[in-house]
């Protein structure tokens, strides 16, 4: 059995969800409070609380953190930059004049279709 992880750092709680792979069910979720600015520290306590057993067979995981969403969105904190990995660059603007496009990718199953051109994300502007 194979599961996903989930993990949100928001402006009060940091959450996270194990979700089953074979059928999407929340097998469990837990919360703890975010430790801003330092957010691996919420993070930390967070992952702590899930159960071990979960875990151990999760393969695939997704962070988000709302603090970041927000900051873009309302124009406060610093500049930023957008790295996007993929084979189909998009043509529209984006929220920052920094935006690098590296080549790679996977399919649906998580599975490489096209190496990560690590050598792209040595020169980022």
């Amino acid at each position: 059995m194979h599961y996903g992880l989930g993990i949100d750092a928001g402006g009060t709680y940091t959450d996270a969800v194990i979700i089953r792979g074979s059928d999407g069910a929340v097998v469990d979720s837990k919360k703890s409070f975010t430790t801003y600015p330092d957010l691996q520290e919420g993070i930390r306590s967070v992952l702590d609380s899930i159960d071990k057993e979960y875990l151990k067979d999760v393969n695939l995981v997704s962070v988000s953190t709302t603090l970041s969403t927000n900051s873009l969105l309302e124009g406060t904190g610093v500049p930023v930059g957008l790295i996007t990995v993929g084979e189909q660059p998009v043509e529209k603007v984006f929220p920052t004049q920094h935006v690098k496009w590296v080549a790679g990718g996977h399919d649906t199953k998580g599975d490489e279709e096209f190496p990560l051109d690590v050598d792209a994300s040595g020169n980022l502007h």
